[in-house]
């Protein structure tokens, strides 16, 4: 969402998440706000040109402790690599003004892809109707981890629902990104 001109807003740096899955925000809050109050997080993929939500407020807010607060941001964010975080209050009204956003001990988690070897692209058969066992398949294997994937490599894909399911081994060294 565009925020208005009588909205605050904090937003992080660059964060490059591509060799991530399985995120989250973790932070300590302490927040306080009115019933025509509006308070959200929002992630950027794409470096800041546009957000998608992933927390707003649906009501008010009046934490009397800090507690902590904790926001999957998977579907977001993972393997992304111009992320921004940004937390926003606003707009708000003049009748009761209260403390908005405190936030501390901010963190976010996930786990590091290491290894992913995956099938990128089917080359050949183009279509799949009337295909026999005859048939020869040909695929590109691509390394989406973050470190040189080698030795024995299992592949394995179907084209009918896993009814059928073929089985191949690749040898060697594949690079990353290759």
């Amino acid at each position: 969402k565009n925020l208005s001109q009588d909205e605050d807003m904090a937003i992080s740096d660059t964060l490059d998440f591509t060799y991530y899955n399985d995120l989250s925000i973790r932070y300590m809050r302490f927040m306080n706000i009115g019933i025509n109050d509006e308070a959200s997080i929002d992630v950027s993929r794409d470096g800041g040109k546009t957000w998608q939500e992933a927390w707003s407020n649906s009501n008010m807010i009046l934490d009397n402790t800090w507690k902590l607060h904790e926001i999957d941001i998977t579907s977001l964010a993972a393997r992304k690599s111009k992320v921004l975080i940004r937390y926003s209050l606003g707009t708000t009204n003049d009748y009761w003004q209260l403390s908005g956003w405190n936030i501390g001990d901010f963190s976010i988690t996930g786990n590091f892809v290491s290894k992913d070897v995956g099938i990128s692209r089917v080359v050949s058969p183009a279509e799949g109707c009337g295909l026999s066992n005859n048939e020869t398949v040909t695929v590109v294997v691509k390394n989406y981890g973050a470190t040189e994937s080698f030795g024995v490599i299992p592949l394995r894909y179907s084209f009918d629902g896993n009814e059928t399911v073929a089985l191949d081994t690749l040898y060697g060294v594949m690079p990353v990104g290759d």
